[in-house]
């Protein structure tokens, strides 16, 4: 069964705009048994060039019935059913953003008819619905009213239902309904080759540039579950329409990923990530000793070296660090933000406990960001059967990752040629510090290693 659907919007972007008109035909597979239509009054102006098109107008829409009163009949209408529509990814993104602003999903399968031309009448000079039915023969009055369109595409469809002799259609439904949701410019055996398996991905240009870099458990259910997000994200429907390549490297495992993601990221900076692209770092909290032997925290300029707790871009950046730090820690008050903490250690001298409760408290709450040992690795499964990896911290700088199979003999950890370099970063620091205190004792697939430089 077949819903074949029209809609008209209050604008051209159907992420931002309102639906103001909806038609929806079910057809079976021979013929429609059952139309509807409607306005909708969308809350928002049409816009003029809309109207001027469609001819519908602010006064047509005052007394039409809201989308959320139309949303029973649109269920009854298209549950269980393919939509059908010419350029149906604009309607299905118009219905799927409606639906989310009253917070309910809306999940169909889709057909568009202009890809089922393409494959069953390539001969067509265009494949714009007016000049389709022109060639067809196809009724068409009042084109660019929902209904009229609806008609027309309905028409179009049970023709292309009756050519179908070798049953393109039920083939695309059962087993390719999702290719059309590719990027314009990727072919789909370039997404059916990316593996099931633990790495980064990278969406680059038609220059090569990186658009986009992302990890995942799986990378090939990870990308495909992108190309759908351009129905609701002006800015992955950018990234879709930008993209000419797909790449990717494994990791073998989860927190290589993260690492090499996050790295990546900020090596190439690409054009739309926006986790892991900050601003230079220019402060850092560190551990300190008053002359009383009381251990401090202090905002200073950025210290050669890595004993920083972290870095920020301001100092006030850093002192919120602390504060949140501290309280949520449930030992300390949260920290007076006064001029003072820039030049003195943060906490008071009137402390009600002894030095050394102090000293432990304090080393329990900031133990999650220093190292226990200055060089480390980080072992793991690897990317193949029997390969192993390892990620070296070397004299508290973050350096790469190596894999290796045991035939091989001892690594020589001095003279290590990297599969991949690590930026040293404070962030990356951070994701290691949190991944030692928290998660690595909780599986058996990472073993904390200390070397010896």
């Amino acid at each position: 069964m077949y819903a074949i659907i029209d809609i008209e919007g209050t604008g051209g972007n159907p992420i931002e705009d309102r639906i103001a008109e909806i038609a929806i035909i079910v057809h079976n597979g021979e013929s429609i048994i059952e139309q509807f239509s409607s306005l909708v009054n969308p809350g928002v102006n049409m816009q003029p060039f809309v109207s001027s098109l469609t001819g519908i107008t602010n006064a047509m829409l005052s007394d039409a019935p809201r989308f959320e009163e139309l949303v029973p009949i649109i269920d009854q209408m298209t549950e269980g059913k393919v939509i059908v529509g010419h350029n149906v990814r604009y309607d299905y993104a118009m219905l799927i953003r409606e639906y989310q602003r009253l917070q309910k999903r809306y999940i169909r399968k889709q057909l568009d008819t202009i890809r089922l031309c393409k494959k069953l009448l390539p001969e067509l000079s265009s494949y714009s619905l007016s000049k389709i039915c022109k060639e067809l023969g196809i009724p068409l009055v009042a084109h660019h009213r929902a209904n009229a369109d609806a008609i027309a595409t309905a028409q179009l469809f049970s023709i292309l239902l009756k050519i179908d002799s070798r049953s393109v259609i039920k083939h695309i439904v059962e087993n390719e309904i999702k290719e059309s949701t590719l990027p314009e410019n990727i072919n789909k055996d370039i997404v059916n080759n990316l593996p099931n398996a633990t790495g980064v991905y990278y969406f680059k240009d038609n220059k090569g540039r990186d658009l986009y870099i992302g990890k995942a458990i799986d990378i090939r259910d990870r990308v495909v579950s992108h190309f759908s997000e351009d129905l609701t994200s002006s800015r992955w429907a950018k990234i879709k329409n930008e993209t000419h390549e797909i790449t990717y490297k494994l990791t073998g495992n989860e927190f290589f990923a993260q690492v090499l993601e996050l790295s990546e990221i900020k090596r190439f900076m690409p054009t739309y990530n926006k986790a892991g692209k900050t601003r230079k770092h220019k402060f850092g909290v560190y551990i300190t000793y008053d002359e009383d032997g009381f251990l401090r925290l202090e905002v200073t300029t950025i210290k050669e070296g890595n004993s920083h707790l972290t870095t920020t871009v301001s100092r006030l950046r850093a002192i919120f660090w602390i504060d949140k730090l501290l309280t949520t820690s449930g030992h300390y008050e949260p920290v007076p933000l006064v001029n003072e903490l820039y030049q003195h250690p943060i906490f008071h001298k009137d402390l009600s406990i002894d030095k050394e409760e102090h000293n432990r408290i304090m080393m329990k709450i900031v133990s999650p960001y220093i190292y226990s040992n200055e060089s480390f690795a980080v072992q793991s499964i690897g990317r193949t059967l029997n390969e192993k990896g390892i990620m070296i911290v070397k004299n508290s700088r973050i350096e790469g990752i190596k894999y290796y199979f045991d035939s091989l003999g001892i690594l020589d950890f001095n003279n290590l040629t990297f599969d991949e370099y690590l930026i040293d970063h404070t962030d990356i620091h951070n994701l290691v510090k949190s991944f030692l205190h928290k998660s690595i004792s909780k599986s058996k697939d990472y073993e904390l290693l200390t070397v010896i430089f």
